[in-house]
């Protein structure tokens, strides 16, 4: 055995003091990961965009892709104008009365059909 600093062991051996700094930014990885999901999503939006499903009957523009469609009665709107007439909240998958070509939601059609009977 040589001379010198006596064996301490593992669990008391001392190594000199270090601050192991983190590289700032993204990486590599990271960045050329974000580049394909932009790429992407703008891919997915471009290919939405060209499918022109038809007309809304609401406002008359053309509604693209299916994100912005509801069908109803028969009839085709974009999620944002198929909306109730009353506090215009959005009618898609949910219950509505049609009264008088007058959209309304469920809730507002129970307030309608109150006020009309009283």
């Amino acid at each position: 055995m040589t001379k010198g600093a006596p064996f301490l062991g593992p669990s008391k051996l001392r190594l000199p003091h270090m601050k192991v700094e983190k590289p700032s930014g993204k990486t590599e990885a990271e960045i050329q990961l974000d580049l394909m999901t932009s790429q992407l999503e703008e891919e997915l939006e471009a290919e939405e965009k060209a499918q022109i499903i038809g007309t809304c009957e609401q406002c008359g523009k053309d509604v693209e892709g299916e994100r912005q469609a509801c069908q109803a009665m028969g009839k085709l709107y974009h999620t944002s104008c198929f909306i109730c007439i009353s506090c215009g909240r959005s009618l898609k998958e949910k219950a509505f009365y049609n009264v008088n070509g007058k959209i309304y939601c469920e809730e507002d059609y129970l307030v309608y059909d109150n006020f009309i009977e009283t």
